[in-house]
C-alpha cells in the first residue's frame, strides 16, 4: 500500500498563466489609481488634477509590467462594459425600490377608507372608464375586454368599497390578471400598479389630491430610501 505524500508548503497546485498574471496586475493598479484618486483630493489636489496625477502612475506601472498595450486596452474596454452594465442594473434596482415605496405609501393613503358618499355609482362608473384607458395605455386593452366579460366585473366596485387589507388584495388581484394576459416587464408592472392607485384617488378624492398625493409619494421615497 502505497504511502501518500502531504503537502508541506502552501504553493497553488497549478500557476496561472502569464498572461493571467498579467491581467490582474493591470486591474490591481487600476483599483490603485482609484484609491490614489481620492487620496489626492483629500490632500487638496481637484478632482481633475487628482485624476490626472493617479492614472499617470496607474499607467506607467502597467507599462512597466510589460503588458502589450493592446492587450491592456481591451482589458479597459472589457471593465468598462461590465462597469456600465453594473450601473445600469443598480440605477435599475434604485428605481424599482423607489417606485415601491411611492406605491406603499399610495396604498395607505388610497386604500385606508371606503367610499361611501352618494355619488358612488357614477363614482365606479368614472373608475372604469379609468382603468380601461389605463389599460389601453399599457397596450392591454385586451385584459379590459376580458375582464368586462367576466361574470359580475366588480374590480371597480371592490377598490372603491373596500378597505385598506381587501383593497390590496383587489389591487394585487387586477395586476396578476392583467399581467397573465399581456406581457409587463417588472417595472411596467409597478407603473400599472401606480397609475392604477392614483386613478382611484383621483376618483375619490378628485385631480387635485391625486396630484398632491402622488408628489408626496415620491417625497416619501426620496427621504426613506436616502
Amino acid at each position: 500500500m502505497g504511502v501518500s505524500k502531504r503537502r508541506t508548503h502552501g504553493w497553488p497546485g497549478r500557476l496561472p498563466p502569464i498572461s493571467e498574471i498579467l491581467d490582474r496586475y493591470a486591474e490591481s493598479a487600476l483599483i490603485s489609481a482609484i484609491r490614489l484618486r481620492r487620496y489626492w483630493i483629500m490632500q487638496g489636489d481637484s478632482p481633475e488634477r487628482a485624476t490626472e496625477k493617479a492614472i499617470r502612475q496607474a499607467v506607467g506601472m502597467m507599462v512597466s509590467s510589460g503588458v502589450p498595450l493592446s492587450r491592456l486596452i481591451m482589458l479597459f474596454e472589457d471593465i468598462k462594459n461590465a462597469a456600465d452594465a453594473f450601473i445600469k442594473m443598480i440605477k435599475d434596482v434604485r428605481e424599482e425600490l423607489r417606485i415601491d415605496i411611492e406605491i406603499e405609501y399610495l396604498f395607505e393613503q388610497v386604500g385606508k377608507e371606503p367610499y361611501n358618499m352618494n355619488d358612488y355609482n357614477k363614482k365606479r362608473r368614472e373608475l372604469t372608464l379609468k382603468i380601461r384607458e389605463i389599460l389601453k395605455e399599457f397596450g392591454c386593452e385586451e385584459a379590459y375586454e376580458k375582464l368586462k366579460t367576466r361574470r359580475g366585473f366588480t374590480f371597480s366596485e371592490r377598490l372603491l368599497k373596500y378597505s385598506l387589507k381587501a383593497f390590496k388584495r383587489t389591487v394585487n388581484s387586477l395586476i396578476a390578471y392583467v399581467k397573465n394576459l399581456c406581457e409587463l416587464d417588472p417595472m411596467k408592472e409597478r407603473q400599472l400598479k401606480k397609475e392604477i392607485l392614483l386613478a382611484v384617488a383621483e376618483v375619490k378624492y378628485g385631480p387635485e389630491r391625486a396630484k398632491q398625493l402622488e408628489k408626496e409619494a415620491h417625497e416619501n421615497a426620496i427621504i426613506m430610501y436616502t
